[in-house]
């Protein structure tokens, strides 16, 4: 859940191999139907911004933070919301 920054940071302070490093780095590969991502910021939740550039469908949860207009395909989803996968 960390920040792209904070796991480049944990990588070059040798917290964190470089195996799992790109392991973890290479969960996300674009081609997903939907992405959620938990994008609270701070020490435990990820930054929002590491996915605006994923091509696919991306639904940030877990976070109030986000206060600017979000890129076609990219949402804020709430606890219980239930989303689409499939046309219907």
């Amino acid at each position: 859940h960390l920040s792209h920054d904070a796991q480049k940071k944990m990588r070059e302070l040798g917290g964190v191999s470089k195996h799992r490093f790109d392991y973890v780095n290479g969960l996300i590969e674009g081609n997903e139907t939907l992405v959620l991502v938990d994008a609270g910021g701070g020490a435990i939740h990820g930054d929002y911004r590491d996915y605006l550039t994923l091509p696919g469908r991306v639904a940030f949860m877990h976070t109030g933070l986000i206060q600017e207009p979000l890129p076609a395909g990219k949402e804020l989803v709430s606890s219980g919301q239930v989303l689409n996968l499939l046309d219907s």
